[in-house]
């Protein structure tokens, strides 16, 4: 059994993905996916390198690596959790940023949609990427997650992910020339997208 629970630590490499409860959805209208965005950049951007996503009405996909433990820190220091800049605590400081943003999209989006209660899974789904020969399937997978799903006929039609961002370098948060390394070239990268998702490595 795959462990979507991993611990997370810094430098570490993660796919975070979660969904909705029940039939519900995250996201109805476009600025419901940009101020999710605006949650992730205040509470999640400051701890984590982020590589590629993919936000859909009733889930989405994360690809992250976990920040330096000096620079997790000085945000722990910065917010005063707990004891400042203990290690030992990073793991459930990093948990604490990611319960924070899902907490307060939540709440904006229960005031907009006049509904109560829970709106993601509890807890959020995370699992640890070691094989670098992973990433980019793994990135592919993320982008073609729309086409799967039926959203769009090609990854470059889905507005909510970071495919076109990476193509035309328009999202400085996004480490592009880390990825343009795992694929050789931006040519190679299109031509990985265009072929059929991979199911099978990513069983959930």
């Amino acid at each position: 059994m795959q462990d979507f629970k991993a611990i997370l630590l810094p430098d570490e490499y993660y796919h975070v993905f979660n969904r909705a409860v029940g039939n519900e959805k995250l996201f109805i209208t476009d600025d419901n996916y940009r101020y999710f965005f605006q949650q992730f950049s205040k509470y999640i951007y400051p701890v984590s390198d982020l590589f590629c996503y993919s936000l859909l009405p009733n889930h989405f996909h994360f690809f992250l690596r976990m920040k330096s433990a000096n620079v997790i820190c000085t945000q722990m220091e910065v917010i005063k959790f707990r004891h400042g800049n203990d290690v030992s605590l990073i793991p459930d400081f990093l948990l604490q940023q990611f319960s924070n943003c899902f907490n307060a999209y939540t709440k904006a989006f229960n005031r907009q949609q006049k509904r109560k209660g829970k709106l993601f899974m509890e807890p959020f789904n995370r699992k640890s990427i070691t094989m670098p020969e992973y990433y980019t399937k793994l990135i592919h997978y993320i982008h073609a997650n729309p086409v799967h799903h039926g959203l769009c006929n090609h990854v470059k039609e889905w507005p909510f992910s970071s495919y076109n961002e990476i193509i035309n370098h328009q999202n400085d948060w996004i480490q592009h020339e880390e990825i343009m390394n795992w694929f050789g070239s931006e040519e190679e990268f299109k031509r990985f997208h265009e072929q059929p998702i991979e199911r099978k490595f990513m069983k959930r």
